[in-house]
């Protein structure tokens, strides 16, 4: 299976055919690329084209650039010490930054970046107190890429006009954000990061902001439990616990949010959020037990009949039609049977 869905993936990229495109395809050529013809590894986890053109594809043994006709394999270097001897080559993330940078991500939450100006990895800075560790990783519209950890704050990476990395990390420990927890970062059109944590909402403010040298974070209420939080037309959405939403204007970061409050129909069925995604008029919410719609239209939240299954988890195919999965006792995701278009409500 594994290698049926590369091989459709790379003829698709090869070929010049649009996966999102909702027309069908009819493949003109027919090739399997395996490692017996050069590729680092049969596994392959991520794949991405980038600008140049070279497609990348990331295995549970490094990455592989194909030109179109040859392929060239790169596992990463050691970018930590003990109590591991070498790096984590099973990468199951990759991407490529407006700078020519390509990111990665291991599937032991490492990160690694490849300059692709001076086909190279860069030194990722951390420490003992930073390590590379990283739940997930956003573009920022300035350059800036932005990792967020699960237990250790936020760090902002940048690249100097020497094409080296410089970070700065933004954490309960310098006083810069009010909790470690992060549950998920936001950037909005004004280079603005907004990072929601279990205990608190904070923006990391872009820059370049005549108001970044005197407050670079603006800590805009300690009160909110942030579980989700997604962009809708120029606006940003933050989901709470007990279904409390907020919904804030970027180009006006000292107005009140306005407040919704779902707690009476709810009851404490909302606590942990597992994912979440934006479909039409519809915010999709998967929580621990139970799934939840909320409706941008007229502002209502509602049980899902969709998503009501525990453990579940969000996905969107390349269609951007929603996918729920659950984890079997196995601790394997398998999809459901649970599938439709954009307007399947």
């Amino acid at each position: 299976m594994i290698r049926k869905i590369f091989y459709l993936s790379v003829s698709c990229l090869i070929l010049g055919f649009p996966i999102r495109s909702n027309a069908g395809v009819s493949l003109q050529s027919q090739h399997i690329y395996a490692s017996e013809g050069g590729l680092s590894s049969n596994r392959v986890l991520d794949i991405t084209q980038d600008s140049q053109g070279f497609i990348w594809m990331a295995s549970s043994n490094g990455i592989s650039r194909y030109d179109g006709n040859h392929f060239y394999n790169i596992e990463r270097p050691i970018v930590r010490y003990s109590p591991r001897l070498y790096s984590d080559n099973r990468i199951s993330k990759i991407c490529e930054d407006k700078n020519h940078l390509l990111w990665m991500r291991s599937r032991s939450k490492e990160l690694c970046c490849y300059d692709l100006t001076q086909d190279l990895f860069l030194n990722i800075p951390f420490d003992d107190e930073h390590p590379n560790e990283y739940e997930e990783f956003l573009f920022a519209p300035n350059g800036d890429v932005i990792a967020r950890t699960s237990n250790n704050g936020v760090a902002r990476f940048c690249l100097t006009p020497y094409r080296t990395l410089t970070v700065t990390y933004y954490t309960r420990e310098t006083n810069s954000l009010p909790d470690n927890s992060v549950r998920f970062t936001i950037a909005d059109d004004n280079n603005n990061i907004w990072v929601g944590l279990k205990h608190g909402l904070s923006i990391l403010v872009d820059p370049k902001s005549p108001l970044a040298a005197s407050r670079p974070v603006l800590t805009v209420d300690t009160l909110i439990y942030c579980e989700a939080g997604t962009m809708r037309d120029g606006d940003v959405w933050i989901m709470g616990r007990r279904g409390h939403v907020f919904c804030f204007d970027p180009g006006n970061l000292s107005k009140k949010p306005v407040y919704y409050n779902f707690a009476s129909i709810l009851q404490p069925e909302l606590q942990r959020i597992n994912s979440s995604a934006v479909v039409g008029d519809k915010w999709l919410i998967v929580g621990e037990t139970n799934g939840f719609e909320f409706d941008f239209r007229n502002q209502t939240l509602k049980l899902s009949k969709h998503f009501n299954k525990k453990k579940g988890n969000l996905l969107l195919d390349n269609l951007g039609s929603p996918i729920f999965t659950i984890l079997r006792p196995s601790f394997t995701k398998c999809p459901m049977i649970w599938k439709r278009n954009r307007n399947y409500l």
